[in-house]
């Protein structure tokens, strides 16, 4: 491997072109759904190149530089206005750091936020969103040019960062889970499945757990309400919960050439 390369860092667009260069043509990738785990002799960088009917993904970085799991605490999240400046957001991750919502220019961003009166959504053009809600009841989504949502507790709905997309709470207050990302650099998904002891088992790219209720326990750790495990090249998780069965949200965010 050459040294340049090591200096490459997971989901970072701007070293794409190296490997476009450094990789053989696309078509002798797909179908295959794994096909590449190197590293170098220092074991400075490692590289896993996995290939689907949607394209070839990535995820490349310096060994000694990436917590395998790291804890976010609800009370680290970031407050701040929507970008169109009619709500406010809890900021739970976003990719790159420091990156700035304004100006649409991060490849992903987890978060938050509280709906307490009819509103509209920011619009994120070439991106797309996961949306779901944790509490207060169900809220109605109507999009211009398409059907109304209406959006239960724990349900997901996926939707174009670009859609004209208004909103009301039929209920309470209502708290929101959401993750946006740039649809042409990035794969993600969102489910929400309970916790009852088992292993969760995780495939390649980062993966955000993300406590909905009650406690929920990642192997010792112990996560309340909002708080989250961000996860690098682990494959199993031991999720559990105290006394009363627990939700949350299982985020996997893949980077694509």
């Amino acid at each position: 491997m050459n040294d340049d390369k090591t200096t490459l860092f997971n989901e970072d667009p701007k070293y794409h072109s190296l490997w476009k260069q450094a990789l053989p043509p696309l078509e002798h990738y797909i179908p295959l759904m794994y096909i590449l785990s190197a590293s170098d002799q220092n074991e400075k960088i490692s590289i896993s190149i996995r290939g689907n009917a949607n394209g070839i993904f990535f995820d490349a970085r310096r060994r000694n530089e990436f917590l395998i799991l790291k804890v976010i605490r609800s009370k680290e999240h970031q407050k701040m206005n929507w970008k169109n400046g009619l709500g406010e957001t809890s900021q739970i991750a976003i990719f790159p750091p420091g990156a700035d919502l304004g100006q649409s220019d991060f490849l992903w961003r987890i978060s938050s936020a509280k709906i307490s009166r009819p509103n509209s959504f920011s619009n994120f053009d070439n991106h797309d969103r996961f949306l779901t809600v944790l509490s207060g009841g169900a809220l109605e989504l109507k999009t211009e040019g398409k059907e109304d949502v209406l959006l239960k507790p724990f349900s997901v709905h996926h939707f174009s960062g670009a859609d004209k997309v208004s909103c009301e709470r039929r209920g309470e207050e209502i708290t929101d889970l959401g993750i946006i990302y740039n649809r042409k650099w990035i794969e993600a998904s969102m489910k929400v499945e309970n916790a009852k002891g088992q292993t969760v088992k995780l495939s390649g790219g980062t993966h955000f757990i993300v406590c909905l209720e009650n406690d929920l326990f990642v192997g010792e750790m112990r996560l309340k309400y909002l708080d989250c495990i961000r996860s690098q090249d682990v494959t199993d998780l031991k999720l559990s919960s105290s006394d009363h069965e627990s939700k949350f949200a299982l985020i996997q965010i893949l980077t694509r050439i």
